[in-house]
């Protein structure tokens, strides 16, 4: 039964990867109509056959953004300046939080 849906979204995969599109896709809550969610489908092709995906980037509304007017670590005293191996692991953090595919990951 789900190979039927596998086959199907791994041809739609494809064929969006073929054409170099992806899609603007909608949904919503039906329990109450209130929530609304714009997204965007991107394809991931997977090496084998049967392990393709279509990845949802969600589009946030301008009422989702917020400004938050954090203080800068300039000013900061030096008991909270991180230090490097804290700042090396932000980044470390930062690069495994990429959601971008990259051909040979996993």
């Amino acid at each position: 039964k789900n190979a039927k849906y596998q086959r199907a979204i791994s041809a739609l995969a494809r064929a969006m990867a073929a054409s170099d599109q992806c899609a603007l896709v909608r949904g919503g809550n039906r329990a109450n109509g209130t929530v609304l969610t714009w997204g965007v489908l991107t394809p991931l092709l997977a090496e084998d056959q049967g392990g393709d995906a279509l990845l949802l980037n969600v589009i946030p509304f301008a009422d989702d953004l917020r400004d938050y007017p954090f203080p800068s670590f300039a000013n900061a005293p030096e008991k909270v300046q991180p230090n490097e191996a804290q700042l090396a692991a932000a980044e470390a953090l930062m690069k495994h939080m990429d959601l971008t595919p990259r051909p040979g990951a996993p």
